[in-house]
């Protein structure tokens, strides 16, 4: 009798064995071949590829249409890899929202028009429609302080201005420049020939968004504001920008862009001037990074 009390206890546990075996084995019958139909074997710890690579291709494609902007997007893209500190993140929304409210008050047009008549020469039968090159005669801030205005930008912009005796503190000989669309740093006494002064909204571009229809008076102030208009900038690449609005220019010192365009905007609203659809849109994008 103990023997089969025992043969049978033996009987009941290879049972419970058998059915728990079955029902593993249906269990990774049902789940094994689903998986691999769908996804392929090596795959399971990539499952946030797609993610990755849809981003990318977001980025991408803003690139594409907007190829000046690439190195604003690779500079934004490493920036936003790299944890924020708690000053610099303050100064970064600050911008942007500086910028946008900006952008929402400024009129925008399709396209830039061309009214016609736009003549900076002020030499014999021209139109001098923004008055003689960095004069003293204006209504603007620096105006009439027995100064042009050329060297009024540099004795506020060079580090360590120096000027030479004799000019009631006024030409500027020396000094370091720190040039805001190059991040490059250049002496003065050396380089004075190729540090120009920037219209940051070009005169010509001014002039079809709105100044056409301004007074004399009005369109001398603006070409002289040394608060407002103008920038002291390396030669080459003012003369780059031309009459570039922000959609075809931006400098290539990526870390000034954002201050460029608020200061860009800044302009454009106290002298109340239209902009392009294409010149919004684009600074649109940028102040993304700023």
């Amino acid at each position: 009798m103990p023997r089969k009390r025992h043969h049978g206890w033996w009987i009941a546990a290879t049972a419970l064995v058998v059915v728990s075996c079955a029902v593993s084995q249906q269990h990774d019958g049902a789940t094994t071949p689903s998986d691999s139909s769908r996804t392929p074997a090596g795959q399971h710890r990539t499952t946030s590829q797609p993610r990755q690579h849809v981003a990318k291709e977001h980025v991408t494609g803003h690139l594409a249409r907007h190829p000046s902007q690439r190195i604003t997007s690779r500079g934004d893209r490493a920036t936003t890899s790299a944890k924020p500190t708690e000053r610099s993140q303050p100064v970064r929304s600050t911008t942007r929202r500086r910028i946008l409210t900006a952008l929402s008050h400024t009129r925008v047009l399709a396209s830039r028009p061309f009214p016609g008549g736009y003549d900076r020469d002020c030499g014999p039968s021209h139109g001098c429609v923004f008055g003689p090159a960095w004069t003293d005669d204006t209504t603007a801030p620096d105006g009439h302080n027995g100064c042009d205005t050329r060297n009024d930008v540099l004795r506020e912009q060079l580090r360590h201005p120096v000027v030479e005796p004799g000019t009631h503190d006024c030409k500027v000989i020396g000094g370091t420049f720190d040039d805001p669309y190059t991040g490059r740093t250049f002496d003065f006494a050396v380089h004075h020939q190729t540090i120009q002064i920037d219209h940051l909204v070009p005169l010509a571009y001014a002039w079809d968004m709105g100044a056409s229809r301004w007074s004399q008076v009005r369109r001398e102030q603006f070409a002289n504001d040394t608060r407002v208009e103008l920038l002291a900038s390396w030669g080459p690449a003012n003369e780059s920008k031309g009459d570039s609005g922000p959609g075809d220019w931006l400098p290539i010192n990526t870390t000034f862009r954002c201050t460029y365009l608020a200061r860009y905007l800044h302009a454009i609203d106290v002298y109340g001037l239209a902009m392009t659809r294409a010149d919004a849109s684009s600074i649109r994008y940028t102040a993304r990074g700023c």
